[in-house]
């Protein structure tokens, strides 16, 4: 279970569910997104946090621990972002929790109904 925090939070967001997740027999994994936390380098330029970049750096997180697929708990900006992984890495999505977000509009058209 990789757990992607929103803005502006870092991997501590998730410290009271890590240890419930654990005990549950799941293997979860907080870390701070792309920009967020140690993840910005002093003095450079910020890391690259729009397009596909993000979702590479979590496929890459499935292959440096050689995980073949995981579920991906996203919450605010995390949950945005992992909206499009299961269709940009096939096989390695095995399910999507997005908290305190809306859905992608009807057909991918950004666009929503509130009536």
């Amino acid at each position: 279970m990789v757990l992607c925090h929103g803005f502006p939070g870092l991997w501590y967001s998730w410290r009271n569910q890590l240890p419930v997740l654990a005990a549950n027999g799941f293997r979860a994994i907080a870390l701070d997104m792309r920009g967020y936390g140690r993840k910005r380098p002093a003095g450079g330029t910020p890391p690259t946090t729009t397009g596909r970049t993000p979702l590479r750096n979590l496929v890459g997180l499935l292959d440096t621990l050689a995980i073949e697929e995981a579920v991906f708990v996203g919450h605010d900006f995390g949950a945005a972002l992992t909206w499009d992984l299961p269709q940009w890495a096939p096989g390695r999505v095995k399910a999507l929790i997005q908290l305190s977000v809306r859905g992608p509009g009807p057909r991918g058209t950004g666009q929503y109904d509130i009536r």
